[in-house]
């Protein structure tokens, strides 16, 4: 068979102009759409990791998968925020703590503190000497007291000085009977004293400036509680503050008249009286026990009232009751009779005015001396010195 070849078709004239038109139309649309593609998928990842950062920032945590773009690497997340263990300690503010005052000085060997001042919290003077001395008026120096009257003066026995300290005896430094009794047994009078305050004119020497609380029953006026006056601008108590320093604060010094003679050393010997009733009497209902009138003899003296006047007080019933046989006491006031007056009989026991006589008055116990004796007060050895009591000691011994 023969074969025969079929003619193409003849291209009009003008065709060819408009063919190639559209092959060019054509081709510039896809490549603008290939271009539009790429963009978007460029462009998708950074938007979707830019949300996931954005939920970060506001507090979401929950893991987020992404569809990674071909070419374009996934940033990883940020590292979640470290928070400090349950039970971290917290440093506390700094702040300052208060010092530790130092103790108080043990008495019997040297303080650990100088003359002054003293350190906090202590009110009490550290082991002291004293002296008593009288100024001449002729030369204005001083003298040894010889007779138990004189000015006080004290010195700290473990100073770093031997700096004497005159006493204060203004109505402040509460310089008083139980002070002046300690500052005498201190110098050796047992039966303890009365006090003083004398003016000094002129500069004052150097001063102890502080107020001295005492019982009364003390034998060191160390043993008595020391303290400021802040009233007159005394913070704390001070020894060997010079006279121009103390110049102001104090106008009088503390003087003592001390008891001397065979009375002040004598024996006190105590018994019951035999009258007025009830002493000698046991009682009972509210106050049970047994009441008595107290009676002293000094020395080998008669026997007088035990006065209550000026300290006689329940530590003084102890020590009279227990010298009597009985285990306790108190001083006894409710029915305490007085003295009675019989027209023209002449009682001994008994003023013109119907007071007991008393041989012993002023006393100041601590409630654990042995006896009477050793207990400071004011003693008479004789009648021609007995004195009238404004009230008799009457006890309740149990």
């Amino acid at each position: 068979m023969k074969m025969t070849r079929r003619a193409l078709p003849v291209r009009p004239p003008g065709a060819s102009g408009a063919l190639s038109g559209f092959c060019s139309h054509y081709k510039h649309t896809m490549v603008a759409w290939l271009a539009l593609s790429m963009f978007a998928s460029l462009n998708a990842g950074p938007t979707m990791a830019n949300a996931y950062e954005q939920d970060v920032q506001m507090g979401y945590e929950n893991p987020r998968i992404l569809a990674a773009t071909v070419g374009q690497p996934l940033a990883p997340p940020p590292s979640p925020p470290s928070y400090p263990p349950i039970g971290h300690p917290v440093a506390a503010s700094p702040s300052p703590l208060p010092a530790t005052p130092p103790p108080p000085p043990t008495y019997g060997g040297p303080p650990t503190y100088g003359d002054s001042p003293p350190p906090p919290g202590v009110d009490r003077l550290p082991p002291t000497d004293i002296n008593l001395v009288t100024i001449s008026p002729v030369s204005g120096s001083e003298v040894p007291a010889s007779s138990g009257m004189g000015l006080v003066k004290i010195r700290n026995r473990y100073g770093s000085n031997d700096t004497w300290s005159y006493l204060c005896g203004d109505p402040w430094s509460d310089w008083e009977a139980n002070a002046a009794n300690v500052a005498c047994r201190q110098a050796g009078y047992s039966a303890g004293g009365e006090p003083l305050r004398i003016w000094r004119a002129g500069t004052l020497p150097s001063m102890f400036l502080g107020r001295l609380v005492c019982s009364g029953y003390e034998t060191s006026l160390s043993a008595c509680v020391a303290l400021g006056a802040p009233e007159r601008l005394i913070d704390y108590w001070q020894l060997g503050v010079s006279g121009a320093d103390a110049a102001g604060a104090c106008d009088m010094l503390a003087g003592v008249r001390c008891r001397t003679g065979a009375a002040a050393s004598a024996t006190v010997t105590l018994r019951a009286a035999s009258g007025p009733s009830p002493s000698g009497t046991a009682i009972t209902g509210n106050d049970t026990g047994t009441v008595i009138r107290l009676e002293a003899s000094v020395g080998s003296g008669p026997y007088r009232a035990v006065c209550l006047d000026d300290g006689f007080d329940n530590n003084a019933a102890r020590v009279a009751c227990r010298v009597l046989g009985f285990t306790n006491g108190t001083v006894y006031r409710a029915g305490a009779p007085t003295g009675t007056l019989i027209t023209g009989v002449k009682d001994p026991n008994l003023d013109a005015l119907g007071s007991f006589l008393g041989t012993l008055s002023s006393v100041r116990c601590s409630g654990t001396e042995a006896n009477m004796t050793a207990c400071p007060s004011w003693r008479a050895n004789v009648d021609s010195a007995v004195i009238p009591c404004r009230a008799a000691a009457w006890v309740l011994c149990t």
